[in-house]
């Protein structure tokens, strides 16, 4: 029976050991992944090179925002409408002439300034600021 025990203690141990192995080789896996190869640059990736360049490098003129703006709107359009049926398609344009023919109209605002979130407790500050003010305190 001991002998039997004795097996058994054993192929636990080399199941544990075995599985030790492979989470030690999935976890050398995941950080040579991580870390760049040695001997190879890391600016060679063209995701650098476009990451690297400065936005004071060049600015853009207005008439250059506006172009690449409405391009932008219609490249995007096309995406979207290219992922949908001809049905649904056919439904979305039927739904913007129906809001065109009652005067909606889309006003497209070029600006590149993107617009600072207040964190709740500036929020929050300003408002008893204001409140202090407004009492003469």
């Amino acid at each position: 029976m001991s002998n039997s025990n004795t097996h058994i203690l054993i192929a636990v141990g080399c199941l544990a050991l075995l599985l030790i192995f492979l989470m030690y080789k999935k976890i050398a896996a995941r950080k040579k992944n991580i870390l760049p190869a040695e001997g190879g640059n890391i600016d060679d990736s063209p995701n650098v090179a476009l990451n690297s360049q400065k936005p004071e490098n060049k600015k853009l003129t207005l008439q250059e925002r506006i172009e690449l703006s409405w391009k932008f709107l219609y490249d995007i359009t096309e995406v979207i409408l290219n992922k949908f049926s001809k049905e649904d398609v056919i439904q979305v344009n039927k739904c913007g002439q129906v809001l065109f023919e009652n005067g909606v109209r889309y006003e497209h605002v070029v600006d590149l300034a993107i617009p600072q979130v207040k964190s709740h407790t500036q929020a929050v500050e300003q408002e008893q600021s204001k409140d202090k003010k407004a009492l003469g305190v």
